[in-house]
């Protein structure tokens, strides 16, 4: 085991073998935070709150071990913003996230959980730039049944 330097990023893994096509959950939970900032352009002050938030909360417990098909979207959301999905894709496409994944928004969303059709769909969780975040069930992209929620107090002048 190498030892890690004192003042490095807390928040920075060490490389390690990319995990990209690997057919386990690691592929989808071993990325640092730095490798979605560097992926959509993401700017300092929302990668600071995005690992805070998600440091806060923890990690995502993903039901099944084995995975299949596991690979890397970017794209630009219908309001502008950048993202990267890493995780499961419909068989046959490289383009419709389709089983357990994470997706990573330049405005610090980040959507995890299972997909179906580009879609939250079954457990997932949305976590939300200034620490707002949902856990629980989804319908493809709604929130179904039995979901926790936590909403911080704004403040508007």
């Amino acid at each position: 085991m190498t030892q890690r330097d004192s003042n490095a990023d807390p928040y920075e893994e060490e490389k390690a073998p990319d995990p990209m096509f690997e057919n386990s959950v690691e592929a989808l939970n071993l990325r640092s935070f730095n490798f979605y900032k560097e992926e959509v352009n993401m700017e300092q002050d929302v990668y600071k709150r995005m690992v805070k938030n998600m440091v806060a909360i923890g990690g995502f417990q993903y039901q099944k071990k084995e995975i299949s098909n596991v690979r890397k979207l970017r794209g630009t959301s219908d309001i502008g913003y950048d993202y990267v999905y890493v995780g499961e894709m419909k068989e046959g496409t490289t383009n419709i996230p389709h089983g357990r994944g994470i997706q990573v928004y330049s405005d610090g969303l980040i959507r995890q959980g299972t997909y179906v059709n580009k879609k939250l769909h079954g457990i997932g969780r949305r976590v939300r730039r200034f620490g707002d975040y949902s856990i629980g069930q989804y319908k493809f992209d709604k929130k179904h049944g039995y979901v926790t929620e936590k909403r911080k107090k704004s403040t508007f002048v």
